[in-house]
């Protein structure tokens, strides 16, 4: 059902109707207790706010175990949840290549199922073939849980975005391969 407030507000998007039709719609974030319409941040009018519906973002995941992971090894993430913008290769890279400019939040967990106690482990972020941001440590058990989360500027055409594992002190580790416990994600946010 399609409405349009007398007032309409707009954050972060177009203004004319034309605008609206290239791509936004309608994301609800509160409604007004007066008028039921949808109510923007404060004491402004009542409207809609616009939220860009063609925004990239993907969730990828591992389907299967990745065995024998010595030295630095790129994660296989061959599944995923969503992909709004096809912007995510989970059969050949295994990496995320936003085709629109802008900010992204990523981030990502690995669940080793078989690291050494003691055993130093590394989750490396990379942007274009280079580590840009790592989380180490050093494991107290045999099934530690790593993450990471960075906020990237990509440009929307050649950046991609990719990850890496390495466990420096054991030949033979193992990462999980389930939806809930090793996955990447991302969205853009700005």
């Amino acid at each position: 059902m399609a409405f349009t407030p007398a007032n309409p507000v707009v954050v972060g998007g177009p203004t004319l109707k034309s605008d609206f039709d290239a791509g936004w719609d309608n994301t609800v974030i509160g409604r007004s207790t007066s008028t039921g319409l949808i109510n923007t941040v404060g004491d402004a009018t009542d409207g809609l706010i616009m939220l860009p519906a063609a925004w990239p973002s993907f969730s990828a995941y591992k389907s299967a175990q990745q065995n024998g992971i010595t030295g630095l090894v790129k994660i296989t993430w061959d599944s995923e949840e969503f992909d709004t913008n096809s912007n995510f290769d989970s059969t050949t890279n295994y990496r995320f290549q936003p085709t629109a400019a802008g900010k992204y939040l990523l981030t990502a967990s690995i669940h080793w199922n078989n690291a050494g106690a003691n055993d130093d482990i590394i989750l490396h972020l990379y942007e274009d073939g280079a580590s840009i941001k790592y989380v180490a440590e050093l494991a107290d058990d045999t099934t530690p849980t790593m993450q990471i989360t960075a906020i990237v500027n990509a440009n929307g055409s050649s950046n991609y975005y990719e990850l890496f594992t390495e466990n420096v002190t054991r030949n033979t580790a193992n990462l999980t391969g389930t939806i809930t416990e090793s996955y990447f994600m991302g969205s853009r946010i700005g």
